[in-house]
């Protein structure tokens, strides 16, 4: 993954995760708003990328709901971005949590 998409990835990610928070003031809840328009308008481009060259991708989460959205049953672009924007952070979210509390863990309990 090219440095400036994971750069774009990490800040969005930040962003959006900011409006889980119990209190966000409107200042928050716009960048979060922000974060989630750049990175729809990345989905989009990357997956019209990955129409445009099945046989490159063709084994990954990504490929196959694309290849899931074709057909009048399918997955609207709209249904399929905001898919992957919610599994990248359940993922990134559980992921995130899961280390620092295992590593929590081990500190506290070394034996």
């Amino acid at each position: 993954m090219p440095h400036l998409v994971r750069t774009l990835l990490w800040e969005c990610s930040l962003a959006i995760l900011d409006v889980l928070e119990p209190r966000i003031s409107p200042r928050i809840l716009q960048r979060c708003n922000d974060a989630v328009t750049e990175f729809s308008a990345s989905l989009a481009d990357l997956i019209n990328y990955r129409r445009k060259h099945p046989d490159k991708y063709n084994d990954d989460v990504l490929s196959r709901l694309i290849a899931g959205s074709k057909g009048d049953n399918g997955l609207s672009d709209a249904q399929l971005i905001n898919n992957c924007i919610f599994l990248l952070y359940a993922g990134h979210e559980t992921t995130t949590n899961l280390i620092g509390n295992s590593v929590n863990a081990l500190l506290n309990n070394p034996d």
